[in-house]
């Protein structure tokens, strides 16, 4: 899978956490929604549990990286605004412990 940005900024242009910005990014209007995020950019890795239509909860991995790592932070863009990179890591690859939070959250574990 590619590396995608995330935007750090909320439509109003404010700043929001990196929690928030994956919340909104992966949660969305076909039913889905973030239940717990356990998220931190220095160790370059967010755990996510996602609610489906169906109410499962499935897991999610990502690596994540500092913009600069990729040539810019896109802070000099108006329309992009402060941003990092995302990496989607199959399951099967992730970690075996997940943070306690997360785990908890999780009904299904498909890898």
């Amino acid at each position: 899978m590619p590396w995608d940005d995330l935007k750090l900024t909320d439509q109003s242009r404010r700043r929001r956490s990196l929690a928030d910005a994956l919340r909104d990014y992966y949660g969305g209007e076909d039913g889905t929604a973030v239940v717990a995020v356990d998220a931190s950019l220095a160790e370059g890795r967010a755990y996510l549990a996602i609610r489906d239509r169906g109410g499962a909860v499935r897991p999610l991995y990502l690596w994540l990286a500092p913009a600069e790592e990729f040539g810019g932070d896109g802070s000099s863009d108006p329309e992009m605004g402060p941003y990092m990179m995302q990496k989607v890591i199959p399951v099967a690859e992730s970690p075996s412990r997940w943070p306690r939070a997360v785990a908890e959250a999780l009904t299904t574990w498909e890898p």
